[in-house]
């Protein structure tokens, strides 16, 4: 079974071509806004979501993290213009599992699905880690609770 993603992009061209190039490996939701994008990602399950930044109901900074807020979804690919090291840090450091520029990493379907799965899977194997030690660490405190009961 294919994966179902998301595409929240403003510009119906560049949607178009993105799910034509996507549509081999993927089932594709697409729509132009952040509101409409939440209303989306809350009434569906996604495996992935394609973000831009730039929407016009929302400022380019505020973007992802609205998004992120609001829907909790787990993997969230940027999709923009923008490519400098400082924003992708700052992106991947709030959250996105991955960051893909427009014009340079679309312009091959199966490596542009590439690139999203292993963002994806990235950011998968960081939550299981992350709950590997919640998981440790409450076993640890059980257990030390436990010696010191008489």
């Amino acid at each position: 079974m294919r994966e179902r993603v998301l595409l929240i992009e403003d510009d119906p061209l560049y949607r178009e071509a993105l799910q034509e190039r996507l549509a081999p490996f993927c089932i594709m939701d697409a729509v132009g806004t952040l509101a409409e994008g939440i209303n989306e990602a809350l009434s569906k399950s996604y495996w992935c979501i394609l973000l831009d930044l730039s929407l016009p109901d929302s400022k380019w900074s505020e973007t992802l993290k609205t998004f992120s807020t609001i829907t909790r979804a787990a993997s969230i690919v940027i999709i923009t213009g923008r490519d400098g090291p400082g924003a992708v840090a700052q992106h991947i450091l709030e959250g996105a599992s991955g960051y893909l520029v427009k014009g340079r990493d679309d312009r091959d379907g199966e490596q542009m699905f590439g690139a999203i799965s292993r963002a994806v899977l990235h950011k998968q194997s960081l939550l299981n880690l992350k709950q590997a030690a919640r998981i440790a660490h409450d076993t640890a405190q059980m257990s030390r609770s436990n010696h010191h009961t008489p």
